[in-house]
């Protein structure tokens, strides 16, 4: 979302929408562990991210400042985005979702001009 708000010098309609479970069937969250697991030599490693969500903090904005540091402590920078160019392409989005989407994109009720939606993931690298 960064690039929308550089690319612009006045403000912006922004839609964000929760990705996983929403836009798609797929959970993201667990095909990244799931990638990491295969990447690793360690055959236990298991996605953090039911056991950190399954506690008392629950979907709690402090639960999801936790789940960013796991992402980030998981893989470096390269190893992330090849887990994440993997992980998107076994993401199927709804047929509506993405129609909705593309509608949005391409215009703004209010005023015929283009709409961004952006996808809203835990962790600070994100799914294209």
């Amino acid at each position: 979302m960064g690039g929308i708000l550089a690319d612009s010098d006045r403000l912006q309609t922004v839609i964000v929408l929760d990705a996983d479970k929403t836009l798609a069937q797929e959970d993201s969250g667990v095909l990244f562990w799931e990638q990491v697991r295969a990447a690793s030599a360690e055959d236990e490693i298991n996605s953090p991210l039911k056991a950190l969500f399954n506690n008392p903090l629950g979907y709690s904005y402090t639960a999801f400042r936790q789940a960013t540091l796991l992402y980030e402590e998981a893989l470096g920078d390269v190893e992330s985005e090849a887990c994440c160019e993997t992980v998107s392409s076994l993401i199927h989005m709804h047929s509506d979702i993405k129609d909705s989407c593309t509608w949005l994109a391409e215009r703004d009720m209010s005023t015929q001009s283009s709409l961004p939606v952006e996808s809203d993931l835990c962790g600070r690298r994100s799914l294209k």
